[in-house]
């Protein structure tokens, strides 16, 4: 994926899934704008059913409290029921504090792509009932 010079992430699309790849530490203005965008994209996909999105953080840093607020407001605010949204990180840290606030019947949090692309393609299992 390709990353403007003035952007922490960038959004793909692949034939079955929405990609989105993350780097460094973001402000509450920058996450807002990547959620803005993001959106416009799921609400595409919920026209066509449900949502599968795989998002590579391994190139994000422990992000400040306020950051991890707004990732919980607007992640649960975007995805519903059915939606599946594997995130991949670097650290045991950001596993943790976004553990704490994504429920794990829409979200997976990985350190492996390979883990993160299975439960994308596992229905009906929850990342926590799968051992990860």
């Amino acid at each position: 994926m390709a990353f403007d010079q003035d952007q922490n992430w960038a959004i793909a699309l692949a034939a079955d899934r929405i990609l989105v790849e993350a780097r460094g530490a973001f402000t509450e203005a920058c996450l807002a704008a990547h959620f803005d965008e993001l959106a416009r994209h799921v609400a595409d996909q919920h026209e066509r059913g449900c949502v599968r999105a795989l998002v590579d953080l391994r190139g994000a840093r422990v992000q400040p409290p306020a950051v991890i607020g707004l990732i919980h407001r607007r992640a649960n605010e975007l995805y519903r029921d059915g939606d599946r949204v594997a995130l991949i990180t670097p650290t045991s840290l950001l596993k943790v504090q976004l553990r704490r606030i994504l429920p794990p019947d829409r979200f997976g949090i990985f350190v492996s792509p390979g883990a993160a692309n299975h439960f994308l393609d596992r229905a009906g299992e929850n990342a926590m009932a799968m051992g990860w």
